[in-house]
């Protein structure tokens, strides 16, 4: 019984540490997305695009299936909070067409969705319970959807698209909808997000949720209008977000994935078109930092929000020339540049949409989309392990590094030229991060001519060993490796780990062969930060 509790806190306590061996991620949803008809047909085609996922539309009326121009009209995901009351046994054939693809690269799909749209206005209120019983009941057919459908999770957008009343602006609804303070619609907006996450955990409790127009959206909406708070336009937005925050599943992910700087939006840089490493640091800043001042959960939000960014290569919508590439904002060299400077910020996805282009530009592809296409598809070669690379130590010969099971593992091969100094690991990169204190759990398994202790390397951004000689860390059981930085140890550095090093910009893992001239292989687990180290060391 004991074990089990231990066990229990063990899951409880830990988070995956954002040092993942995973690929960064690019993902599609844009007016080419089309429903699950086209996908059951045409899913060989679409594996072939250069992303890892793309947004799927769900037709209500399967006799009008969706073109790709942009029409939401006959879309469940832009239907949702509605009145209409759908059912169940409505879309079995929609879960039956995503159940037929054999995805070799599109492995990170999502269900799409739209909720604050005019034509799903109708009079809702954020008081009205009998509306909201049946938005909740749409909601969970569209979760049921996604889940017995294969799929990773969903996208939801929030932005306000031709609202007479807008949805999450405090203002229209006191004044269009119910006289009541501030106060009370936060708490009713925050109560409303809890329901909606409640029924989304309870169906699918390892989803991942994409949003755009978040936190970073409405900071930067206050920001540019100043004023208080109730006269934001989107005032009520991060009381519905802190309320699915606070039922957030612990293998759940939430992504906000178009994230945007107020600085910039002032001046007149968007998201869709960042371009420069420095906007997307800024993006990004904003929601880690900024935004911690807008939740009533930092703590929660600090560990689980993702952040991500959004670009469009026709950007802006409407202008896109496609006879003169060289005439666009984004040419397809110009588009490479961003995305990879986006790569390199983004925890982990990037968003691409278009708001022209239709699937029928894609598939089969023209010329001028080709070259956007093959510009993407270089990019993300690149990134597959932009992060981490092979390390090669002291006398060693050239080695390699692969990744295993979609990102879960990675394998490390080298051949050292001396007896228990031809060393080889893996060399992680990160943007400046305060590892002071941190304890760690990485799980390693050597499979052939390998020392079984393990090097553990910090740098700083200016190059300096923050940490080394961690060459008595022994693998324990179940291929467990404690790493706890800012202990004492054999190194005179341990004490600037604890006090000065901050900013840590590089690691190095790395093992020694046992013999020469014989290649040694290691596989890499996966690398967690645990917030209780002491809770957890007897668990076998």
């Amino acid at each position: 019984m004991k074990r089990k509790f231990l066990k229990m806190i063990f899951l409880f306590l830990i988070f995956i540490f954002n040092l993942s061996f995973s690929e960064k991620k690019i993902i599609y949803y844009g007016w080419a997305t089309r429903d699950t008809i086209f996908v059951r047909e045409n899913w060989q085609e679409l594996d072939k695009l250069p992303f890892d996922g793309i947004g799927i539309s769900v037709a209500i009326d399967r006799k009008r299936p969706t073109t790709g121009n942009g029409a939401t009209g006959n879309l469940l995901g832009w239907n949702l909070f509605g009145d209409r009351k759908f059912k169940y046994d409505e879309f079995k054939e929609v879960i039956e067409d995503l159940k037929v693809p054999k995805w070799k690269n599109l492995k990170e799909n999502f269900l799409a969705c739209a909720v604050a749209t005019k034509g799903q206005d109708k009079g809702l209120n954020w008081f009205d319970d009998t509306r909201w019983e049946i938005i909740y009941n749409n909601w969970e057919i569209f979760i049921r959807i996604a889940k017995e459908g294969n799929l990773k999770g969903i996208f939801v957008d929030f932005e306000h698209y031709d609202y007479d009343c807008e949805l999450f602006r405090y203002a229209h609804h006191k004044a269009k909808r119910e006289d009541r303070p501030f106060a009370e619609y936060k708490e009713k907006a925050k109560q409303r997000g809890r329901d909606i996450m409640k029924i989304t955990k309870r169906i699918f409790p390892d989803i991942i949720i994409f949003y755009s127009t978040g936190y970073s959206m409405y900071f930067t909406d206050k920001f540019s209008r100043g004023g208080p708070e109730e006269e934001v336009r989107y005032s009520l937005l991060p009381s519905f977000l802190d309320g699915m925050l606070s039922e957030l599943g612990e293998n759940m992910k939430f992504v906000e994935i178009a994230s945007v700087d107020p600085e910039l939006h002032r001046r007149g840089i968007y998201s869709y078109g960042y371009t420069e490493e420095e906007h997307f640091r800024k993006a990004y800043e904003t929601v880690k930092n900024k935004c911690l001042s807008v939740t009533e959960y930092p703590e929660i939000f600090k560990k689980r929000v993702s952040a991500g960014f959004a670009l469009s290569f026709d950007y802006p919508h409407r202008e896109f020339n496609t006879e003169e590439l060289s005439k666009n904002y984004f040419t397809p060299e110009k588009f490479a540049y961003a995305l990879e400077n986006g790569l390199k910020i983004t925890d982990e996805y990037l968003w691409i949409y278009t708001g022209t282009l239709q699937t029928s530009t894609f598939i089969p592809g023209k010329d001028y989309i080709d070259k956007y296409l093959e510009a993407i598809r270089k990019v993300r070669e690149k990134f597959k392990l932009k992060n981490i690379s092979f390390y090669r130590g002291y006398k060693c010969k050239e080695g390699k590094i692969e990744l295993l099971d979609g990102g879960k593992e990675l394998r490390v091969i080298w051949e050292g030229i001396l007896e228990n100094t031809g060393s080889g690991g893996i060399e992680i990169n990160l943007p400046p991060t305060d590892l002071r204190n941190k304890n760690f759990i990485l799980f390693v398994r050597p499979i052939t001519n390998v020392v079984p202790t393990l090097f553990f390397s910090l740098y700083d951004e200016k190059g300096r060993v923050s940490m080394n000689a961690w060459h008595n860390i022994k693998i324990g059981e179940n291929n467990r490796i404690i790493i706890k930085v800012g202990d004492k140890g054999s190194s005179n550095y341990f004490e600037k780990a604890r006090d000065e090093f901050d900013k840590i910009t590089k690691i190095l893992i790395y093992f020694n062969s046992k013999k020469p001239n014989e290649k040694a292989e290691v596989i890499f687990g996966e690398f967690k930060e645990v917030e209780n180290l002491s809770e957890i060391l007897n668990i076998p």
